[in-house]
């Protein structure tokens, strides 16, 4: 329960420093906010190198989302340190700081698909709102596209987290391929 309070405390200090530090213009400090917190959390709960796999997809999964997102015009950056092609660093660095919460804080989601696109379409347009209301960023057409983007990003979140999490629970193969090789 502990590293759980302690999990969800770190995310949410990250995620309000990461904003901002994006709406004064220091959106390259994401990346040092999260890994600040997350290697030696990680370190702790000696799940650094089962967590590395899931950390870089749901990185990879937040640049596509919000990339598209900004893209079709629903999210504009307020500071111009974005190329306008794809998500800043600081964006990423926020999802990478909500999958950290996949197996601590937010565990009770395994498995629960429609729980989590709802608690998506209700936390993600929220959370955008605020960085908003920080003046990180605008959202130029409401919040319905961020809402439809969390309702189907969360149950993702919660498939990439159960694959990953077998992939470490069935670790290294050591067995020979059918050629005997």
């Amino acid at each position: 329960m502990t590293s759980r309070l302690i999990n969800f405390t770190l995310f949410n200090t990250a995620w309000f420093l990461i904003v901002l530090s994006a709406s004064r213009g220091w959106g390259i400090l994401g990346p040092v906010i999260v890994i600040a917190w997350i290697i030696p959390f990680l370190a702790w709960k000696q799940q650094l190198r089962s967590e590395v796999g899931l950390l870089l997809s749901v990185a990879v999964l937040g640049l596509l989302c919000d990339s598209l997102l900004i893209r079709i015009g629903a999210i504009h950056i307020a500071t111009g340190e974005h190329s306008g092609l794809l998500s800043p660093v600081w964006m990423v660095s926020l999802w990478v700081n909500l999958a950290a919460t996949l197996r601590f804080s937010l565990g009770w989601l395994a498995g629960r698909y429609c729980v989590a696109g709802v608690l998506g379409g209700i936390v993600g347009p929220a959370a955008y709102s605020a960085g908003q209301a920080l003046n990180a960023l605008e959202l130029p057409q409401g919040l319905v596209p961020i809402a439809v983007e969390w309702m189907i990003a969360m149950p993702l979140l919660v498939i990439l987290e159960k694959t990953t999490r077998r992939q470490v629970d069935a670790g290294p193969s050591h067995n020979l391929d059918s050629r005997g090789q």
